[in-house]
C-alpha cells in the first residue's frame, strides 16, 4: 500500500456537528498515476470533466507542485499551499507530471460547517488556495487522523472531528508572520519552495543564487543565517523529514523510500537516517505496526 485513504459511509458525530467523509494521503513522483486507484465514483477526479463534491475539503501540499482550477480561476500549486474546496463548486487539480507532489486531505460536512466553518474558511463563498507554509503541526494532525482510522479505536470519530477544528484554526490563523519584504526573506522563501518542489531530483543552488543576483557564497551566507543550515544540509534534512512521513504513512520498503526521497542508495539513506535520528528506518516502520 503506497498511498492510504478511507471513506466513511456511516461515520456521523451529530453531537459535534460534523460528519467526516474521507481522509487520506498520496505521494507521487514524476510520471506517477494521479489520482491513485480505488476511490469511489462520487469522488472520481477525471481531468477532462472535473468534479463537484457535496462537502468541504481541505487538501494540503507539503512538497511538489501542480495546478488547480475552478470555473473562474486557475492557480499554480506550490509547497505549503492548502486547496480549500467549497461545497458543490466545480474544480480540478493535479500534480505536475514532471515533479509529482505530496498530498494530505480531509473532507467533512454537517451543521457546524454551515454555522461556522464555511464563513471562516470561505469568506467569498468559493473554492480557493491559501499558502500557510510548511507546518509540522499540520502534517502531524493529518497523520494522527490517518493513524486513528487505521486502528479504528473507540472514540475515533470524536478525535477526528476535533482534529478538523484544529486544522481549520491553523489554516485561518497560520502561525507565521508575513514577510516584511526584505530581500533575505524573499530569497529564503523562494529557495525553500524550490527545494520542496524538487525534493527528489536535487537543486542547483548556484543557479538559484544567480537568479537572485548573488554570488553563491553570499547566497549561502544569507540562507544559513536564516535557517541555521547550509542549502545542501537543509535539502538533506527535508529529505529525511519526507522519509519519516513515508515510513509512518505507507508500507513502502526502505529501498523504495530511499529512491523516492532522492538518496544515493538505501545503504547511504539508512546510515544517514540512523546518524541523524538515533534509530534505523526499519525500526520506525516496525514501531508503527
Amino acid at each position: 500500500m503506497e498511498n492510504y485513504f478511507k471513506y466513511f459511509k456511516y461515520f456521523n458525530n451529530k453531537s459535534w456537528g460534523l460528519r467526516i467523509i474521507t481522509c487520506g494521503y498520496y505521494h507521487g513522483s514524476s510520471g506517477d498515476k494521479y489520482p491513485s486507484e480505488g476511490h469511489p465514483e462520487s469522488h472520481a477526479l477525471i481531468w477532462g470533466k472535473g468534479r463537484k463534491l457535496k462537502g468541504c475539503y481541505l487538501v494540503y501540499i507539503p512538497t511538489g507542485r501542480g495546478e488547480f482550477e475552478t470555473e473562474n480561476s486557475k492557480v499554480n500549486i506550490l509547497p505549503g499551499d492548502v486547496i480549500k474546496l467549497y461545497p458543490e463548486d466545480w474544480h480540478r487539480y493535479r500534480p505536475d507530471v514532471k515533479v509529482g507532489w505530496e498530498e494530505y486531505w480531509i473532507g467533512f460536512e454537517g451543521p457546524a460547517l454551515e454555522d461556522f466553518l464555511l464563513k471562516s474558511l470561505f469568506p467569498e463563498n468559493k473554492s480557493e488556495v491559501s499558502n500557510i507554509g510548511h507546518h509540522d503541526e499540520v502534517i502531524y494532525l493529518f497523520n494522527q487522523a490517518l493513524n486513528i482510522t487505521r486502528k479504528n479505536s473507540p472514540g475515533f470519530t470524536q478525535i477526528i472531528t476535533g482534529i478538523v477544528f484544529q486544522l481549520v484554526a491553523y489554516i485561518i490563523y497560520p502561525s507565521y508572520q508575513a514577510s516584511a519584504g526584505k530581500k533575505s526573506d524573499y530569497i529564503y522563501e523562494e529557495s525553500v519552495s524550490i527545494i520542496r518542489q524538487h525534493i527528489k531530483d536535487g537543486v542547483d543552488f548556484q543557479k538559484i543564487a544567480e537568479n537572485c543576483g548573488l554570488s553563491y557564497s553570499h547566497f549561502r551566507k544569507l540562507f544559513k543565517k536564516k535557517t541555521g543550515f547550509s542549502p545542501q544540509q537543509f535539502l538533506i534534512n527535508e529529505r529525511l523529514s519526507y522519509a519519516k512521513r513515508l515510513l509512518s504513512s505507507t508500507d513502502l520498503t526502505v529501498e523504495e523510500i530511499s529512491e523516492k526521497c532522492g538518496f544515493q542508495s538505501a545503504f547511504y539513506f539508512s546510515n544517514l537516517f540512523k546518524k541523524k535520528t538515533g534509530y534505523s528506518p526499519g525500526k520506525l516502520k516496525y514501531n508503527r505496526h
